[in-house]
Formats: C-alpha cells, structure tokens, sequence
C-alpha cells in the first residue's frame, strides 16, 4: 500500500510518499531425481567410501555389538581395518550398483517493506526503504544404493531445515534530465540474517547378509545451530528510454561481490574460520544485466524482459552457476485500476554429489524452473 501526500510549501518539492508491503523473492518447492550405476567408474565408489574415513582413529579393538556407527560397519563385514594403518579403515563394498538419490524442498523467501520517498520538481525522486527479510526452507533427501553381497539396500535419510530472519536497508535516486529519459543508481546494505537450523540424519541397512539377515538403523546424526549469515552489499544503475504513447525500454545493471559474505557464531560454539576462507576462495563479483521492454495499445500494454547474471563461483570451483531469465506479460491500466499478469522462466545449472569421496565425480543439474504471477492494485481517492 502506498500513501502520497502534496507538498504545499511553495518549494519544488512536489509530493512525499511512504509505502508498507510484502515482496515474496523465491519459492523453494522442488523434487529432483538423480540416478544411475557405478559400473562406469573405474574404482567404484559406494556410500560406504564416505562412511569410512570417519572411524579413522578407533582402535579395532574397542569395536562390538553395539551401537555405533563403527559398530555396524565393522562387525557385519563392510569394513576393514587398513593393512597399512590399523587405526585408519577402508570400504569392503566394491561392486557395481544402483545409486540413486531423491531431493525435495520447501519453502519460501520474501521480505517485509517500509518505504518513504520524495519528488522534486518531477525531476529528482528519492526512495529509502527498510527491509524485513525472512526464509523458511525445508530439504529432505533419499539416498539409496541397491542390491549387493553385504545387504539388500542401503537408504540414508537427511532431514534439513533452516529459519532465517534479518533486515537491510535499501536507497536509490532516479534523475529525469527530460521527459523521455530517467537515471537512477541505488545500493542495497548488506542483510544480517539471525539463522536458526535443525538437521537429523538416519542411515538403514536392509538385510544385512553378514553373520544374520536382520534390518539396521542408525541415528547417523542430530544437531541444532545458531549462527548469524552476512549477505553481500548492491549496487545498481539504470536508464530507461521512454514514451508517454508507446512505452518505454529499460537497461539495468548490478553489481555484487559474493566473497564478502560472513558467517559468525559465538566463538566458544564455532567461528566458521573454515567456511569463510572457503567463501572468499570459490565466490566472486557477479555482474548482472537486465534489459526489459513495455508496449502500450491503448489501456493494454504488452511486456518482454532477459536476465543474464555471470558466475558467481571462481574458476577453483569448477561450477558454473550463470544464470539467465526471460520474462514476459501483458498489463491493463485504468484510470483506478490495473491488472498484470507475468510469465517467468530461469535457466541455471548447479553440481552435486551423493556423498563425500575421492573416488566420486560430482553430477551435474541443469534447472529450469517456470512462474506465473498476478498483479492488482486500486487506486483510492485522489488521482494525483
């Protein structure tokens, strides 16, 4: 909603506005399905590989019927002591298999607006804006691996959820030399996100064929973290060509540094001294073009518009997370009234892995992802 007042001062300045309203960002709803066997590879490469490495250190002899993870591993036959390194253990699972894994998530981002401007002589228009951001986004991944001498199957189950509330601050002026042209720059401050996460983590084996053919489950792990995520700062500029008869068209650029984000606990919990040395090392600046057009016939006006964003990883990372977005959609503007309708399509790429190991190559994704979205608004009392 926004209120606009006059300004009756004898001065240029015109009008002043303040505004309150909701934007949603993202939507987080998505399944993905990855599958395919491990025969190609030429040391196969099982969940078990990333297993492992994580008993490294226990001596075999403290090893029993317990339950443990290093209990179930070694006492039904799908690990061994290193003959190199008894305190150190490798995979006994080295055949070829199904691996398959099933992600889904959940949720959304928006943020909560407080705005306020001023117009001066219709030329100069400024805008600050506080913002109220927030996420809630939920994941749950299925993997599996089939059949093979050791069990039936193997399923780890990895349940994710992560809160996140924050606020920021937004300026930016926009200049109107003449009437078919409009300047603007703004800059967006970083948004300090409060996080909150949960996390739990189960690991079944289905009929363990060693010493008994009984199923196995494990509370692999279960956790919950506070910590505070800092987002990298904005800056944009923008010209625009327009028309009072036939439209207008729109050129904007941006320009973000993502190695400038931060995550910070409390000290005696954890610093993330690692995860921000990785940040700085694989993020880079992104540089982002926008070029958006409107076509006015009569009281329907049609809209097109292209997205490209550069990589936001280095080189180092070996990921390339361009993306782009195309756009379209037609509008309906009274003298009170207006509806628009918006035809959203993002094409991106990502790459993953099923687990961490050093004989597993990470897969790649390519994600295209499609949004339709409605507009009203009504204009109440005077029309300015």
């Amino acid at each position: 909603m926004v209120w606009a007042f006059n300004i009756k001062n004898g001065t240029k300045w015109r009008m002043w506005q303040f505004a309150t309203g909701y934007n949603q960002i993202a939507d987080y709803n998505n399944v993905s399905i990855v599958k395919g066997p491990n025969e190609f590879i030429d040391e196969k490469s099982t969940f078990i590989d990333y297993l492992a490495p994580q008993l490294n250190g226990i001596a075999p002899s403290t090893l029993g019927f317990g339950k443990t993870l290093g209990d179930m591993l070694y006492y039904h036959w799908l690990v061994d002591p290193n003959p190199e390194d008894t305190f150190s253990y490798i995979s006994l699972v080295d055949e070829a298999l199904e691996q398959r894994q099933v992600m889904a998530t959940d949720g959304t981002r928006g943020e909560y607006l407080f705005s306020g401007g001023a117009n001066y002589d219709d030329k100069l228009f400024i805008g600050i804006t506080m913002g109220i951001p927030f996420y809630d986004y939920s994941q749950k991944r299925t993997y599996s691996e089939s059949k093979n001498k050791c069990y039936d199957s193997l399923v780890f189950l990895d349940n994710f959820r992560s809160k996140g509330r924050g606020i920021n601050l937004k300026v930016g002026l926009i200049y109107q030399p003449i009437s078919y042209v409009r300047l603007g720059i703004s800059a967006h401050t970083p948004t300090l996100y409060n996080i909150k996460e949960e996390y739990d983590q189960v690991l079944t084996l289905y009929n363990v064929e060693q010493i008994d053919s009984n199923d196995y489950s494990y509370q692999y792990a279960l956790g919950k973290f506070k910590y505070q995520l800092i987002t990298p700062s904005k800056f944009s500029a923008n010209v625009a060509f327009i028309s009072k008869k036939w439209g207008f068209v729109d050129i904007d650029y941006e320009i973000m540094d993502y190695s400038t984000m931060q995550m910070q606990a409390d000290i005696n919990n954890y610093d993330f001294e690692n995860e921000n040395l990785n940040i700085q090392q694989y993020y880079q600046t992104t540089h982002t073009i926008k070029v958006g057009g409107e076509l006015k016939l009569g009281l329907v006006a049609l809209r097109l518009g292209y997205s490209y964003m550069t990589n936001p990883y280095t080189k180092s990372a070996n990921i390339d997370g361009s993306r782009h977005l195309f756009s379209g959609g037609i509008g309906v503007k009274g003298q009170y009234f207006f509806i628009d309708f918006a035809y959203c399509y993002r094409l991106y790429s990502d790459k993953n892995v099923f687990y961490s190991a050093n004989n597993l190559a990470p897969y790649n994704q390519t994600f295209r992802n499609q949004s339709f979205s409605i507009t009203c608004g009504w204009k109440i009392g005077k029309v300015f």
